[in-house]
Protein backbone atom coordinates (compact mmCIF):
# COMPACT_ATOMS: atom_id res chain seq x y z
CA UNK A 1 0.00 0.00 0.00
CA UNK A 2 2.82 2.22 1.09
CA UNK A 3 4.50 1.77 -2.87
CA UNK A 4 1.09 2.52 -4.52
CA UNK A 5 0.70 5.90 -2.55
CA UNK A 6 4.38 6.29 -3.21
CA UNK A 7 3.48 5.69 -7.34
CA UNK A 8 0.54 8.20 -6.92
CA UNK A 9 2.50 11.25 -5.67
CA UNK A 10 5.52 10.47 -7.99
CA UNK A 11 3.16 10.71 -10.35
CA UNK A 12 4.42 13.57 -13.00
CA UNK A 13 0.97 13.41 -14.90
CA UNK A 14 -1.12 13.68 -11.09
CA UNK A 15 1.34 16.75 -9.91
CA UNK A 16 0.80 18.44 -12.75
CA UNK A 17 -2.91 18.09 -12.58
CA UNK A 18 -3.08 19.13 -9.37
CA UNK A 19 -0.93 22.42 -9.79
CA UNK A 20 -2.94 22.61 -12.66
CA UNK A 21 -6.37 22.75 -10.59
CA UNK A 22 -4.40 24.88 -7.89
CA UNK A 23 -3.69 27.77 -10.78
CA UNK A 24 -7.43 28.06 -11.57
CA UNK A 25 -8.34 28.45 -8.04
CA UNK A 26 -5.93 30.49 -7.54
CA UNK A 27 -6.98 32.77 -10.72
CA UNK A 28 -10.77 32.73 -10.32
CA UNK A 29 -9.65 33.58 -6.55
CA UNK A 30 -7.85 36.55 -8.09
CA UNK A 31 -10.42 37.89 -10.45
CA UNK A 32 -13.04 37.50 -7.87
CA UNK A 33 -11.66 39.57 -5.46
CA UNK A 34 -11.77 42.60 -7.83
CA UNK A 35 -15.13 42.96 -7.71
CA UNK A 36 -16.17 44.08 -3.81
CA UNK A 37 -12.84 46.35 -4.94
CA UNK A 38 -14.26 47.54 -8.06
CA UNK A 39 -17.30 48.20 -6.16
CA UNK A 40 -15.63 49.94 -2.75
CA UNK A 41 -13.25 52.12 -5.39
CA UNK A 42 -16.56 53.32 -6.97
CA UNK A 43 -17.78 54.32 -3.70
CA UNK A 44 -14.61 56.30 -2.12
CA UNK A 45 -12.05 57.54 -4.70
CA UNK A 46 -9.22 57.62 -2.08
CA UNK A 47 -9.22 53.90 -2.35
CA UNK A 48 -8.93 53.89 -5.94
CA UNK A 49 -5.85 56.62 -5.32
CA UNK A 50 -4.54 54.55 -3.21
CA UNK A 51 -4.68 51.38 -5.37
CA UNK A 52 -2.87 52.86 -8.18
CA UNK A 53 -0.19 54.57 -6.38
CA UNK A 54 0.49 51.01 -4.66
CA UNK A 55 0.27 48.90 -7.81
CA UNK A 56 3.15 51.77 -9.12
CA UNK A 57 4.95 51.23 -6.21
CA UNK A 58 5.07 47.44 -6.47
CA UNK A 59 5.41 48.06 -10.13
CA UNK A 60 8.57 50.11 -9.82
CA UNK A 61 10.10 48.00 -7.43
CA UNK A 62 9.91 44.74 -9.16
CA UNK A 63 11.55 46.81 -12.33
CA UNK A 64 14.30 48.08 -10.13
CA UNK A 65 15.40 45.06 -7.71
CA UNK A 66 13.23 42.09 -8.91
CA UNK A 67 15.06 39.35 -10.55
CA UNK A 68 12.16 37.98 -12.94
CA UNK A 69 11.28 40.30 -15.73
CA UNK A 70 7.72 38.29 -16.48
CA UNK A 71 6.59 39.82 -13.04
CA UNK A 72 7.02 43.49 -14.69
CA UNK A 73 5.40 42.32 -17.76
CA UNK A 74 2.20 41.14 -15.58
CA UNK A 75 2.28 44.84 -13.69
CA UNK A 76 1.97 45.87 -17.08
CA UNK A 77 -0.56 43.90 -18.25
CA UNK A 78 -2.16 44.60 -14.79
CA UNK A 79 -2.32 48.24 -15.20
CA UNK A 80 -3.69 48.01 -18.91
CA UNK A 81 -6.73 46.64 -17.50
CA UNK A 82 -7.02 48.90 -14.96
CA UNK A 83 -6.91 51.92 -16.08
CA UNK A 84 -10.20 53.03 -17.18
CA UNK A 85 -11.50 51.89 -13.89
CA UNK A 86 -9.23 54.46 -11.85
CA UNK A 87 -10.43 56.98 -14.39
CA UNK A 88 -13.93 55.73 -13.75
CA UNK A 89 -13.45 55.99 -9.60
CA UNK A 90 -12.33 59.40 -9.95
CA UNK A 91 -8.89 58.40 -8.43
CA UNK A 92 -6.57 61.47 -8.06
CA UNK A 93 -3.92 60.54 -10.53
CA UNK A 94 -2.65 62.07 -14.07
CA UNK A 95 -4.67 61.79 -16.83
CA UNK A 96 -1.82 59.86 -18.17
CA UNK A 97 -1.34 57.96 -15.60
CA UNK A 98 -1.52 53.90 -16.76
CA UNK A 99 0.29 55.07 -19.99
CA UNK A 100 3.86 56.49 -18.32
CA UNK A 101 3.07 54.00 -15.51
CA UNK A 102 4.29 51.23 -18.14
CA UNK A 103 6.89 53.00 -19.56
CA UNK A 104 8.30 53.57 -16.64
CA UNK A 105 8.19 49.99 -15.47
CA UNK A 106 9.31 48.56 -19.21
CA UNK A 107 12.06 51.53 -19.18
CA UNK A 108 13.38 50.35 -15.78
CA UNK A 109 13.62 47.23 -16.50
CA UNK A 110 15.39 47.02 -19.56
CA UNK A 111 18.05 49.68 -17.75
CA UNK A 112 18.90 45.92 -15.81
CA UNK A 113 18.93 43.87 -19.16
CA UNK A 114 22.99 42.80 -19.49
CA UNK A 115 22.68 43.42 -23.68
CA UNK A 116 19.65 45.26 -24.53
CA UNK A 117 18.66 45.95 -27.95
CA UNK A 118 16.18 48.12 -29.65
CA UNK A 119 14.27 46.53 -32.25
CA UNK A 120 13.71 48.86 -35.31
CA UNK A 121 10.04 48.55 -35.58
CA UNK A 122 9.17 50.21 -32.69
CA UNK A 123 11.95 52.53 -33.01
CA UNK A 124 10.71 53.34 -36.58
CA UNK A 125 7.08 54.06 -35.74
CA UNK A 126 7.90 56.31 -32.38
CA UNK A 127 10.36 58.37 -34.80
CA UNK A 128 7.84 58.79 -37.74
CA UNK A 129 5.36 60.55 -35.08
CA UNK A 130 8.03 63.04 -33.88
CA UNK A 131 7.51 65.66 -36.65
CA UNK A 132 4.58 66.74 -35.28
CA UNK A 133 5.76 67.35 -32.12
CA UNK A 134 7.37 70.37 -33.79
CA UNK A 135 4.59 71.68 -35.44
CA UNK A 136 2.45 71.60 -32.46
CA UNK A 137 5.12 73.60 -30.75
CA UNK A 138 4.99 76.45 -33.51
CA UNK A 139 1.38 76.50 -33.75
CA UNK A 140 0.32 76.53 -30.32
CA UNK A 141 1.35 78.07 -27.11
CA UNK A 142 3.69 76.24 -24.96
CA UNK A 143 1.27 74.98 -22.24
CA UNK A 144 -1.39 74.09 -24.91
CA UNK A 145 1.30 72.02 -26.85
CA UNK A 146 2.78 70.19 -23.81
CA UNK A 147 -1.00 68.90 -23.43
CA UNK A 148 -1.88 68.14 -26.80
CA UNK A 149 1.68 66.11 -27.15
CA UNK A 150 1.27 64.24 -23.94
CA UNK A 151 -2.19 63.33 -24.91
CA UNK A 152 -1.02 62.47 -28.56
CA UNK A 153 1.59 60.65 -28.22
CA UNK A 154 1.26 58.83 -24.70
CA UNK A 155 -0.11 56.05 -26.52
CA UNK A 156 2.24 55.25 -28.80
CA UNK A 157 5.16 55.56 -26.80
CA UNK A 158 3.47 53.25 -24.46
CA UNK A 159 3.06 50.89 -27.49
CA UNK A 160 6.78 51.23 -28.27
CA UNK A 161 8.23 50.78 -25.21
CA UNK A 162 6.05 47.54 -24.40
CA UNK A 163 7.67 46.30 -27.33
CA UNK A 164 10.81 47.05 -26.77
CA UNK A 165 10.30 45.31 -23.24
CA UNK A 166 9.21 42.15 -24.75
CA UNK A 167 11.70 41.76 -27.41
CA UNK A 168 13.89 40.66 -24.63
CA UNK A 169 11.51 38.31 -22.45
CA UNK A 170 9.93 34.78 -23.66
CA UNK A 171 6.92 34.02 -21.53
CA UNK A 172 5.61 30.28 -21.70
CA UNK A 173 2.24 28.97 -21.64
CA UNK A 174 2.24 29.31 -18.09
CA UNK A 175 3.00 33.02 -17.77
CA UNK A 176 0.93 34.05 -20.59
CA UNK A 177 -2.15 33.02 -18.64
CA UNK A 178 -1.00 34.46 -15.82
CA UNK A 179 -0.09 37.97 -17.51
CA UNK A 180 -3.50 37.72 -18.69
CA UNK A 181 -5.26 36.91 -15.97
CA UNK A 182 -3.63 39.89 -14.49
CA UNK A 183 -5.50 42.10 -17.02
CA UNK A 184 -8.46 40.32 -16.75
CA UNK A 185 -9.19 41.06 -13.01
CA UNK A 186 -9.89 44.81 -13.29
CA UNK A 187 -11.69 44.79 -15.81
CA UNK A 188 -14.33 42.29 -14.61
CA UNK A 189 -14.14 44.50 -11.90
CA UNK A 190 -15.11 47.12 -14.11
CA UNK A 191 -18.14 45.06 -15.90
CA UNK A 192 -20.14 44.72 -12.35
CA UNK A 193 -19.55 48.52 -11.91
CA UNK A 194 -21.44 49.39 -15.06
CA UNK A 195 -23.66 46.51 -14.43
CA UNK A 196 -24.58 47.94 -10.36
CA UNK A 197 -24.50 51.24 -12.31
CA UNK A 198 -27.47 50.34 -14.77
CA UNK A 199 -29.40 48.42 -12.46
CA UNK A 200 -29.79 51.13 -9.68
CA UNK A 201 -30.06 53.93 -12.24
CA UNK A 202 -33.37 55.81 -11.14
CA UNK A 203 -33.76 57.45 -14.76
CA UNK A 204 -32.84 54.91 -17.04
CA UNK A 205 -33.64 55.62 -21.13
CA UNK A 206 -32.11 53.89 -24.21
CA UNK A 207 -32.06 55.60 -27.54
CA UNK A 208 -29.07 55.65 -30.72
CA UNK A 209 -25.95 56.80 -28.80
CA UNK A 210 -23.75 56.46 -26.04
CA UNK A 211 -25.37 56.12 -22.40
CA UNK A 212 -22.92 57.37 -19.61
CA UNK A 213 -25.25 55.89 -17.16
CA UNK A 214 -24.66 52.29 -18.61
CA UNK A 215 -20.36 52.89 -18.02
CA UNK A 216 -20.84 53.12 -14.70
CA UNK A 217 -20.89 57.37 -15.08
CA UNK A 218 -17.78 57.52 -17.21
CA UNK A 219 -16.86 57.92 -21.10
CA UNK A 220 -18.79 55.00 -22.95
CA UNK A 221 -16.17 55.36 -25.83
CA UNK A 222 -13.26 54.47 -23.00
CA UNK A 223 -15.22 51.63 -21.10
CA UNK A 224 -16.90 50.12 -24.46
CA UNK A 225 -13.13 49.81 -25.53
CA UNK A 226 -11.66 48.43 -22.17
CA UNK A 227 -14.65 45.86 -21.53
CA UNK A 228 -14.24 44.52 -25.21
CA UNK A 229 -10.61 44.00 -24.25
CA UNK A 230 -11.77 41.69 -21.42
CA UNK A 231 -14.46 40.12 -23.72
CA UNK A 232 -10.73 39.15 -25.95
CA UNK A 233 -9.12 38.09 -23.14
CA UNK A 234 -12.06 35.88 -21.97
CA UNK A 235 -12.25 34.06 -25.31
CA UNK A 236 -8.65 33.63 -25.84
CA UNK A 237 -8.88 31.41 -22.70
CA UNK A 238 -11.76 30.10 -24.02
CA UNK A 239 -10.00 28.87 -27.21
CA UNK A 240 -7.38 27.05 -25.38
CA UNK A 241 -7.71 22.79 -25.82
CA UNK A 242 -6.16 22.41 -22.73
CA UNK A 243 -8.98 24.33 -20.94
CA UNK A 244 -11.60 22.03 -19.12
CA UNK A 245 -15.15 21.97 -20.40
CA UNK A 246 -16.38 23.44 -17.08
CA UNK A 247 -14.21 26.23 -17.30
CA UNK A 248 -14.93 26.56 -20.84
CA UNK A 249 -18.36 26.98 -19.89
CA UNK A 250 -17.36 29.80 -17.25
CA UNK A 251 -15.29 31.41 -19.23
CA UNK A 252 -18.14 31.59 -22.37
CA UNK A 253 -20.69 33.34 -19.71
CA UNK A 254 -17.79 35.67 -18.50
CA UNK A 255 -17.73 36.47 -22.02
CA UNK A 256 -20.91 36.68 -23.17
CA UNK A 257 -21.05 39.44 -19.97
CA UNK A 258 -18.66 41.38 -20.96
CA UNK A 259 -19.29 41.81 -23.93
CA UNK A 260 -22.81 42.48 -22.87
CA UNK A 261 -22.02 45.27 -21.04
CA UNK A 262 -19.62 46.61 -23.30
CA UNK A 263 -22.76 46.37 -26.11
CA UNK A 264 -25.05 48.74 -23.51
CA UNK A 265 -22.82 51.17 -23.34
CA UNK A 266 -24.20 52.31 -27.12
CA UNK A 267 -20.70 52.26 -27.87
CA UNK A 268 -20.07 50.40 -30.72
CA UNK A 269 -16.15 50.39 -30.66
CA UNK A 270 -15.26 47.77 -27.98
CA UNK A 271 -17.83 45.34 -29.90
CA UNK A 272 -15.98 45.94 -33.17
CA UNK A 273 -12.51 45.48 -31.46
CA UNK A 274 -13.50 42.56 -29.56
CA UNK A 275 -14.86 40.95 -32.81
CA UNK A 276 -12.14 41.63 -34.63
CA UNK A 277 -9.71 40.42 -32.38
CA UNK A 278 -11.62 37.25 -31.42
CA UNK A 279 -12.03 36.04 -35.42
CA UNK A 280 -7.78 36.73 -35.49
CA UNK A 281 -7.37 34.95 -32.33
CA UNK A 282 -9.54 31.88 -33.94
CA UNK A 283 -8.05 31.86 -36.78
Amino acid sequence: MYLEESRVFSNPYAHRRTRTRAGWVTALAFVAAHIPLALLMKQYGQLATLHALGVFGVGLGWAIVGRRPMRVGYLGAYVTGAEVLWRMCDARLPWEFGKYACVCFFAVALVRVPRWRLPALPLIYFALLLPSVALTLVRMPLSEAQQQISFNLSGPLALAVSAWFFAHIKLTGAQLKTMFTAMLAPLVGMACVTLYSTATATNLTFAGEASSATSGGFGPNQVSAALGLGALVACWFLLDERVKLRHKAALFGLTIFLLVQSAITFSRGGLYNAGGGIVLAAL
